[in-house]
């Protein structure tokens, strides 16, 4: 069994220079130089690399030699993108397109590599071949990982030339055996990585919140162990069962989703009973004020937000969401209004004096529970994942609120986003802190009650608002009012969403 994968063609007019000299003088040169140029310097010669001529040995030898440099510049550029809001402008997209490329690059290397390898196995190269098929498989989970966190399109073949190693291992009963990595870092299977990704994947990356993402694989990191993956067989319960179509280039979807349909072979299925139970279970043990297992991993807002994200991990990875209707197709435009204070006077507005500050887009598709919008253009757009918007459709005569959940940045001057409503309508209220408390109201909105999903009225406002048990005054259409916060429904990195209980008898503050 051999690879055929995606790879540029070798130029026999591209002459790389993979000796050890030279590779050190561009070792020291990348070491040496700001971010961006050392990203530019190393992509450059990963491209000539990859298109020239060279013997298998040599090429392997000049990857594992760059792999450490390469890796510590990655770092480095993900320091500049990860902070930026999404879609990325500017140097956050220039410092992401660079480092997509690099691992691109680094992953045709290996795959060349592998091919060759595999073509002319003999019994000493089989030595090398765990070690081959674990570093071409964790290029290609780490160019995975980031086009997710960059919100671009995942590579084409790419999935399916992931699940090909991982059957190639399987097959041969190398998909268990430790490689030692690079720099230091701990032995690790190519089991281990396929799980990981696998894990990754399942989270729906593309609704994650800017900063979410070191966290998520963190947590697949320490959970994987506890997945698992083994040949499509007969199953009487969907729950956590997921189908991996190894022929087709898609990540695992649910089993129940999929109607059982088997195409290939090679379909195995993915399990994460052992993994949910544990997961429940640390969750529930940290709650209670045992989270021992948990110190290391790496939480900017506190082991709440962890908590929530730990309950998320549970829904996604035992019955992911499922769309509750059928879009149809859109073609018309739609105002956008981005953020708390241009909703709020979008919303006061009414059809009236709409503002230039709003946005226009074009409605990809849309459903009851929400739209799919498109942008053609190089002009730039506040849209940004976890925001509050609201929707002034042309059929419908109020504003309609929701929260970008996704956005895609194709790169080609296309940008497109996914709008969860939240409410076929809002108010917009001043909440001012009660009792002894200082400070000026924050504005924000009420949702009312929406009966078909069973959810109770909520207000919505700025990131840091909640605070269960807080008591607020509350000015709005309904009066002067006195509301205590009760439980968080949903929150990003922009708003708080959470239920709230008028407080009788209490007309002021």
């Amino acid at each position: 069994m051999s690879f055929r994968f995606a790879v540029p063609e070798l130029d026999a007019d591209q002459a790389a220079d993979f000796s050890p000299r030279q590779l050190g003088l561009l070792i020291r040169e990348v070491e040496q130089a700001p971010a961006p140029e050392a990203a530019r310097l190393l992509n450059g010669w990963l491209c000539l690399a990859n298109r020239s001529p060279a013997r298998t040995d040599d090429r392997l030898r000049a990857l594992e030699s760059l792999l450490p440099t390469a890796k510590t510049t990655l770092d480095e550029l993900a320091a500049v993108y990860e902070v930026g809001s999404l879609p990325l402008t500017g140097p956050f997209r220039d410092a992401a397109t660079v480092a997509r490329s690099i691992q691109l690059e680094l992953g045709y290397g290996f795959k060349r590599v592998l091919m060759e390898h595999t073509q002319k196995l003999t019994a000493e190269g089989q030595k090398a071949l765990p070690f081959l098929l674990c570093r071409a498989m964790r290029e290609l989970a780490d160019t995975l990982v980031t086009a997710y966190c960059t919100y671009c399109p995942t590579p084409s073949g790419i999935w399916q030339e992931i699940h090909h190693i991982f059957h190639y291992a399987q097959f041969y009963g190398l998909d268990n055996s430790l490689v030692e990595d690079f720099g230091g870092h701990p032995s690790t299977t190519l089991g281990a990585i396929y799980r990981e990704v696998l894990l990754f994947a399942l989270m729906d990356p593309y609704h994650l919140q800017p900063g979410e993402a070191r966290t998520v694989l963190e947590l697949v990191s320490h959970f994987q162990r506890l997945l698992v993956v083994e040949p499509y067989r007969d199953v009487s319960h969907t729950d956590g069962v997921f189908l991996i179509q190894a022929s087709q280039d898609k990540p695992p979807r649910p089993l129940a989703a999929s109607g059982g349909v088997v195409i290939s072979p090679m379909d195995k299925l993915l399990d994460t009973g052992r993994l949910v139970a544990e997961l429940g279970a640390t969750r529930r043990r940290s709650e209670s004020g045992d989270s021992a297992e948990l110190t290391l991993i790496p939480v900017a807002e506190g082991r709440g937000a962890l908590h929530a994200l730990l309950a998320r991990l549970e829904r996604h990875w035992t019955s992911p969401p499922r769309r509750g209707a059928n879009r149809k197709t859109g073609g018309h435009d739609v105002a956008v209004a981005i953020g708390i204070p241009l909703v709020a006077g979008a919303v006061a507005a009414g059809r009236g004096d709409l503002t230039t500050q709003l946005e226009n887009w074009q409605v990809a598709n849309e459903s009851p529970g929400g739209f799919a919008l498109r942008r053609d253009g190089p002009i730039a757009s506040d849209v940004t994942v976890g925001e509050v918007v609201a929707i002034l459709h042309p059929e419908v005569d109020e504003w309609q609120p929701g929260i970008v959940r996704w956005v895609h940045d194709r790169q080609d001057q296309l940008m497109e986003c996914g709008v969860q409503l939240l409410a076929p309508t809002c108010q917009v209220v001043s909440l001012q802190p009660a009792g002894a408390e200082s400070g000026p109201p924050r504005l924000g909105l009420r949702l009312p009650e929406v009966p078909a999903l069973n959810r109770p009225p909520l207000l919505l406002a700025a990131r840091g608002t909640f605070q269960a048990g807080r008591e607020w005054g509350l000015d709005g259409a309904h009066g002067r009012q006195r509301a205590r916060a009760v439980r968080l429904d949903d929150h990003t990195y922009q708003v708080d969403v959470f239920e709230f209980e008028i407080l009788e008898g209490a007309a002021g503050v």
